[in-house]
């Protein structure tokens, strides 16, 4: 994404200039074992993009000699979330004590939680005008650190961009000087739509993120195109 907002040409050796390289401190956060929980996962990717200096949808999955597995993204643990088998065994009495203690909910009730329950409000995200640039959208997400803003005027929403969207733009030879609204629009002919009602269930988002291959939604108020 950084690559993108200088201007750097497609055929860059962006590993050059070590801008791409994670230091060792990031490259521990970012490394999970084979056996690590999913929900240990996804609290420390909490925990990351919370700090500031280290949000990722991804981590290495790596064992104990250092041999690399593969990788593991937060679109993966979504689509894990549909799964049937995932929580095949979730409603024996057996499992429901494993979810006693306190601020832990069963695997049923997480899935049928609601969008509202567990969204991002839209006074926490960075919002742009439809007019900016593609160059001015990355700005505010570079300086933020932050992995998402929300293009709105008083016309309503025009989508959400990310640092994937960079990167398939930067991709694609996408000029940062394009207009953010003109993209966005021919992006979501291509991708499908990225909107969800705050009263939708987690289980409806995550199927809506898995066939549209997002991390990202955007929430609204049942029956509007008005973000919440």
């Amino acid at each position: 994404m950084r690559a993108f907002f200088e201007g750097a040409l497609v055929t860059s050796r962006g590993f050059d200039s070590g801008m791409a390289r994670a230091s060792d401190l990031a490259m521990r956060r970012l490394t999970v074992r084979p056996s690590t929980p999913l929900s240990e996962i996804a609290e420390r990717m909490v925990s990351n993009a919370l700090a500031g200096n280290c949000a990722c949808h991804h981590v290495l999955v790596e064992d104990d000699a250092g041999h690399l597995w593969g990788v593991l993204s937060a679109l993966d643990m979504v689509q894990a979330l549909i799964r049937p088998e995932t929580w095949a065994d979730s409603s024996t009495p057996s499992n429901q004590k494993d979810c006693s203690k306190p601020g832990m909910k069963a695997p049923w009730a997480t899935l049928s939680m609601s969008v509202k329950d567990v969204m991002k409000s839209r006074d926490d995200v960075f919002t742009c005008p439809p007019t900016n640039t593609m160059k001015e959208v990355l700005k505010v997400l570079l300086m933020t650190k932050q992995n998402s803003a929300l293009v709105v005027d008083a016309h309503g929403i025009y989508g959400i961009v990310t640092p994937r969207d960079a990167v398939k733009a930067f991709a694609d030879g996408e000029e940062s000087s394009e207009i953010i609204a003109d993209w966005l629009a021919k992006k979501q002919q291509a991708s499908g739509p990225r909107l969800i009602e705050s009263t939708a269930s987690l289980a409806d988002a995550a199927a809506l993120m898995t066939a549209n291959g997002v991390n990202h939604l955007v929430v609204t108020l049942p029956g509007t195109l008005e973000a919440v």
